[in-house]
């Protein structure tokens, strides 16, 4: 739990640290730099019909033509369509404040009416005294595509209104230019008039019908973002469970504003993808660290249980194993009304062996001996090392079957020693005594009648089996 909590608490750290410091990067500046590119190619690609539309206003023949009175719709034909062709424009315009008269490169497209909802454009232009003013329209001429007219204010030498000049530059050539940065950068990036009325967008159904000062979520900020103009100005701000990052910069030429915004969660996909493949590595490392502590664990249980239960010298089980697995078969035996036997087994001159040889020989002998006597037994009966070089043997067998079986143990060391050391044969025998367990026996009762049957087998001479009363 600690090491996990430990690896979430990083991981978690290591993603919330990486978005705040994309957040920071976004906002100080992948988004101001990119509103400041946007704004500087819009600025290009809007220049020449600006600049086309302000020396149309300047025009000395065109002023000349209208104070004569509009007579030769040929030379304004001629003049508009020059235009249009020499500079690629999608459209030409003049409007006479006279005659209203519409101008175009093919003639007189219509008269202008107040009562004309195309034409509200003009009567707003004339009453805002702007000299420069950008309108998104359909354009009539040309079977209603949707088109960018730049309208300049046409005045005659003395400052008298004669009408507006302009060229149209079709919508789609500048939502083309949107699209493909957006593509490019991944980013959502349109245009905005002084009320907030989307007017330049990669999607065209949105342009003149979203207002963002009414939009849920940047209504917010709107007029934050709309205050801004040397500058940009960067905000943030929530639209249902998302955070969005926005940039504004102001096109003060024409009044409108570069809106550039990126969703959050969509900008952070690295940091969510590492956060991911963290998680995925911790529960991996978890799982192998479970695995590995619990493997860990059960050995160091196994191996505590085994020390616990037998003797460390040969393996053998102790005496606490040995008490507790009397009390099993003391059970049985009362239960089942079955038989049980104890031998108890004493190595003869074990002092001899480790006065001549050594400890180091006794110790070995006391190994072999065990091997010896755990190779003479069932898997179901219980060899303990009772101490010193004493061995006891639990066997649920009656006492003469014991016997027998303590006799082949005594007999199986009859055979030269395996036991060596320092190239020479380490002689080994047992004594062994036989009881058996009866009503109100104890194990201490019964070892003691085992111990005076082992007496009499010494006193017999050694290498040999004594039965107990």
């Amino acid at each position: 739990m600690v090491i996990t909590s430990s690896f979430l608490f990083s991981s978690l750290f290591s993603y919330f640290q990486a978005k705040q410091s994309l957040r920071d990067e976004i906002l100080s500046s992948s988004l101001p730099l990119l509103s400041e590119n946007i704004y500087s190619e819009l600025r290009h690609e809007l220049s020449v019909p600006i600049n086309v539309s302000s020396s149309m206003a300047r025009d000395s023949f065109l002023m000349n033509w209208v104070l004569d009175g509009e007579n030769e719709i040929e030379d304004i034909k001629l003049y508009l369509g020059n235009l249009k062709s020499r500079y690629g424009f999608f459209s030409t315009f003049f409007v006479s404040s006279s005659s209203r008269n519409y101008y175009y490169y093919d003639g007189i497209l219509k008269q202008i009416s107040p009562y004309d909802s195309h034409d509200i454009w003009y009567y707003d232009f004339i009453n805002s005294q702007k000299e420069l003013d950008l309108d998104v329209d359909t354009d009539q001429a040309s079977n209603g595509v949707l088109t960018v007219f730049i309208n300049y204010r046409l005045e005659d030498f003395s400052g008298n209104f004669l009408g507006v000049v302009g060229v149209g530059v079709r919508l789609d050539q500048l939502s083309d230019l949107l699209k493909q940065k957006k593509t490019q950068y991944d980013r959502d990036i349109y245009l905005v008039d002084e009320e907030g009325i989307i007017q330049v967008h990669s999607d065209l159904s949105l342009i003149e019908k979203i207002n963002i000062f009414k939009e849920e979520g940047i209504s917010s900020v709107a007029e934050q973002l709309m205050e801004t103009e040397e500058f940009p100005i960067d905000l943030i701000y929530k639209k249902k469970n998302d955070h969005f990052l926005v940039s504004s910069k102001s096109i003060p030429e024409i009044g409108w504003h570069v809106i550039v915004e990126q969703n959050e969660e969509r900008g952070s996909f690295f940091a969510k993808r590492s956060l991911f493949i963290n998680l995925l590595l911790t529960a991996a490392i978890t799982v192998l660290l479970i695995i590995a502590s619990y493997k860990i664990l059960k050995s160091f249980e196994q191996q505590m249980e085994l020390l616990a239960s037998t003797d460390s010298l040969t393996n053998a089980a102790n005496r606490r194993e040995l008490e507790k697995q009397f009390k099993l078969l003391e059970y049985r035996s009362k239960r089942f009304n079955s038989d049980l036997s104890l031998i108890l087994i004493d190595l003869d001159d074990f002092k001899s062996i480790n006065d001549n040889y050594g400890h180091i020989a006794g110790d070995t002998v006391l190994k072999e001996v065990t091997f010896t006597l755990q190779k003479s037994i069932r898997p179901i009966d219980l060899l303990a090392r009772w101490g010193g070089d004493e061995f006891v043997i639990l066997i649920e067998a009656p006492r003469d079957e014991a016997a027998l079986k303590a006799d082949r143990m005594v007999h199986s060391f009859d055979k030269p020693s395996n036991v060596v050391h320092n190239g020479k044969e380490v002689p080994v025998s047992i004594s062994a005594g036989v009881a058996v367990f009866k009503e109100g026996d104890s194990l201490k009762s019964l070892i003691e009648k085992a111990d005076k049957a082992l007496l009499h087998s010494k006193a017999k001479g050694k290498n040999c089996v004594t039965l107990s009363d």
